[in-house]
């Protein structure tokens, strides 16, 4: 592992950054950034391994990469103590998460995530030491549209973005995992070039397979380009399957597909672009098919409630002045019972549409369910000066109507 290194404890090497390494030309995550940025020539492999954020046996297999490729080399070694010898040898173990006995008692209720959807994310992080096959669910052999179907319909349930600004704690954790090995596996069947003998790397063990694909986000030597002309090629290759998947109408495909690509090269700008343009659309579509006319929102469970309200705040924050999505939004909070923001978002679709009968309605709505009478009724008569066949405000009104005259100072 380098000239440097002189024998002994794997565990106690202490490693330094090569000469001439600029650790910005790198494509890293957040937590191999973090991790890269504790390598000091002083904290022994030990200490980095359990301190970078991210998993320890994943921090084993980004440093040796970053030995092989030449990014950081062996300062010297520190002294093992006992206890970690045996350790030295323990992280050579792929360790995958076990299933726990009891599901129910695995449940978290403080989460902003279905226990069921919690569940299933458990069993499936269990299974992720099988073979790419059987995780994917595919026959050996498989050709590549069976592949890719079964790779869509896993993305599409465990991608991290479903559950975008959610309270999820750890599952958070759990999804990137995952997600992580579902693109390996895909990657792995539709590409033999990825195997895990490729570049030299030797027997098709966990731990060669992810050392090839740390090699080949790395690169080729000190001071090139982060990401390889081969990564660039394959990363087009996908975009153009993206493309002609979106010119078919196939949204979901299409998105799918250009998040892979951005896997490849996260900063072709033209694949970024492509990436937020069908978010938005996929966040349209998915929330108008879910809402309809808003008369569907009762109906709804409480998981696609969540869903619509990430979707509508995808939109929103792409599209501020529509006056539309805020109504909609303001309709979700208060079937979620979030009356403040339900407030805001009222007053501003009334804010930007003042003409629009159905946004005094909604904002009516809002002061209904905050026990704010006098103001509701306010609301819903403006609606009807607008619109005097607009039923929900003349059948809300209706149910209000009745009562003792409001008490002086305030709404009774």
């Amino acid at each position: 592992m380098g000239s440097e290194q002189s024998g002994g404890d794997d565990l106690g090497r202490i490693l330094r950054l090569a000469d001439g390494c600029d650790p910005t030309a790198l494509a890293l995550s957040a937590g191999e950034g973090y991790l890269l940025s504790r390598i000091d020539g002083h904290t022994p492999w030990r200490v980095l391994r359990v301190m970078g954020g991210i998993d320890a046996d994943e921090a084993d297999m980004v440093m040796e990469g970053w030995l092989a490729t030449g990014v950081v080399v062996v300062a010297g070694h520190a002294a093992p103590p006992k206890q970690d010898r045996l350790a030295s040898r323990a992280r050579d173990v792929v360790r995958e998460p076990k299933l726990p006995a009891n599901l129910d008692d695995a449940v978290r209720n403080d989460l902003d995530l279905d226990p069921e959807v919690q569940k299933r994310i458990l069993v499936f992080e269990s299974r992720l030491g099988e073979a790419d096959h059987t995780l994917l669910d595919v026959a050996p052999g498989a050709d590549a549209r069976e592949i890719k179907k079964a790779y869509f319909k896993l993305s599409k349930e465990f991608h991290p973005d479903r559950f975008f600004r959610r309270d999820i704690g750890e599952f958070k954790q759990r999804l990137d995992r995952i997600f992580k090995r579902i693109q390996d596996a895909y990657e792995r069947l539709t590409n033999p070039a990825v195997g895990a003998t490729a570049r030299g790397a030797g027997p098709a063990t966990p731990e060669n397979e992810r050392l090839v694909r740390l090699k080949q986000r790395m690169p080729f030597k000190v001071g090139e380009s982060a990401v390889p002309e081969e990564r660039k090629h394959r990363a087009r290759e996908i975009f153009k399957e993206a493309i002609h998947a979106e010119r078919l109408g196939r949204v979901v495909e299409a998105l799918s597909q250009v998040r892979m690509a951005l896997t490849f090269d996260p900063h072709d700008a033209e694949i970024k672009a492509k990436r937020r343009e069908l978010s938005l659309r996929y966040a349209d579509e998915r929330s108008q098919e879910m809402l309809g006319d808003l008369s569907r929102l009762d109906s709804c469970s409480d998981e696609e409630v969540r869903e619509i309200a990430d979707l509508l705040d995808e939109l929103l924050e792409a599209r501020g002045d529509d006056a539309k999505l805020h109504q909609q939004a303001a309709e979700v909070a208060i079937r979620r019972k979030r009356l403040d923001d339900a407030m805001k978002l009222a007053g501003r679709a009334v804010e930007l549409a003042p003409e629009s009968a159905a946004h005094h309605v909604t904002l009516g709505l809002v002061h209904k369910a905050k026990g704010e009478i006098g103001h509701a009724k306010k609301a819903f008569a403006r609606a009807l000066e607008l619109d005097p066949q607009d039923d929900r405000a003349r059948k809300v009104m209706a149910t209000i109507r009745p009562g003792r005259p409001r008490a002086k100072g305030g709404d009774r």
